[in-house]
């Protein structure tokens, strides 16, 4: 048994990889999920303004389509209290 533990160590070393290091750079380059509760009056469009920034109210459609189970196919059908996941702004 030590000596499978031995050869996968040092397979790693031989690829210039840590045991280990792979999973640690993977999570540090993972976006943070971000979650957004609806509130009266709030739209698809307010919500990309207030998570992406101003003049980013186009970006909805990313909002929408992270979350088009939860609103069916409808971007209007939105309810307060609701929670939506907010993906990150690529690019």
């Amino acid at each position: 048994m030590g000596k499978a533990k031995h050869t996968a160590a040092a397979s790693s070393r031989r690829a210039g990889v840590a045991p280990g290091q792979s999973d640690i750079a993977a999570a540090a380059k993972a976006p943070e999920l971000k979650f957004y509760t609806l509130k009266p009056g709030d739209t698809l469009w307010k919500i990309a303004e207030a998570v992406y920034g101003h003049g980013h109210g186009d970006k909805y459609h990313l909002i929408f389509e992270a979350n088009k189970k939860l609103l069916l196919s409808k971007p209007g059908k939105i309810f307060p209290g609701q929670v939506l996941q907010i993906p990150p702004l690529s690019g």
